[in-house]
């Protein structure tokens, strides 16, 4: 079996519903990773099997690894371009400040925590990041050179952003979704994970169940809204992450979805009962 064996028999609509991008990344994760066939609800399974081929497992860890470097390279490259930039002129732009024991560094916040930028080097609470894609989506931030604090309170969807057709199904897996299974029946949990964030109210009037503006950068609000789960009414919980209108003379698109991913990443973190 090969990935457009299983492809052949999804609807060909790249739905996401499966948790992967495209029918054909499902098909790979299928017949290369292992992936239940089960995962894509509008699948025949009619003359297919699951079992991945012998070593496939390994093929597929091997894949994230490469990935994994891939992103720890680009995350050097980024620190060699920090070492150019004008930290005095940069820090009122992106909304940091000086660290006033050395000048070589800045501070500002990243979802109520305190990221560190220095010449040769990035922190966030006094530690190294463990995932490279942080260091990149800060480097990103600081070397697209910031700009004025948003404050217009006109939001958009990804969807009305420019380029960003191939952006909303990733959004949607790796921010949305997760809030809204996290915490289908439980706003009331959300709104105090987003208060912990340093969230405020947004007051869009949208009927939300949660209605609140976290800031992951202090240049990048994103507005949360959320709808629970209505079981007598059949309506599943949903979550929409809107971004200020302007948020890409900001920072780039790949970089605004991962933003929005850690944003979800950190409301899951704060349900642990070690938090």
């Amino acid at each position: 079996m090969n990935p457009l064996d299983v492809v052949r028999r999804t609807p060909g609509s790249n739905c996401g519903a499966c948790g992967h991008g495209t029918c054909l990344a499902f098909g790979v994760a299928v017949t290369r990773g292992g992936e239940p066939l089960e995962k894509c609800p509008f699948l025949s399974l009619a003359g297919l099997s699951g079992a991945p081929p012998n070593g496939a497992v390994d093929g597929m860890e091997n894949v994230a690894r490469l990935g994994r470097e891939r992103d720890t390279h680009l995350a050097a490259a980024l620190l060699q371009k920090i070492k150019e930039l004008d930290f005095f002129a940069l820090a009122p732009l992106v909304g940091g400040r000086i660290d006033a024991t050395d000048p070589n560094c800045m501070f500002f916040p990243y979802l109520a925590r305190t990221a560190r930028v220095c010449k040769n080097s990035i922190t966030i609470d006094g530690h190294v990041p463990d995932d490279p894609r942080d260091l990149i989506l800060l480097s990103n931030y600081l070397t697209q050179g910031g700009g004025p604090a948003p404050d217009n309170g006109n939001w958009v969807g990804m969807e009305s952003l420019p380029n960003s057709i191939s952006k909303v199904k990733a959004l949607a897996r790796d921010c949305e979704t997760k809030i809204a299974a996290m915490f289908a029946k439980k706003p009331s949990s959300l709104d105090a994970c987003c208060t912990k964030l340093g969230g405020s109210p947004g007051n869009q009037g949208a009927g939300a169940d949660v209605d609140q503006i976290v800031f992951v950068l202090p240049r990048i609000p994103m507005l949360l809204l959320f709808w629970a789960e209505d079981e007598d009414d059949g309506f599943g919980a949903r979550a929409k992450v809107l971004f200020d209108e302007r948020v890409l003379g900001i920072i780039d698109i790949e970089s605004l979805v991962f933003a929005a991913e850690r944003l979800a990443d950190s409301l899951i973190h704060l349900t642990s009962p070690s938090v």
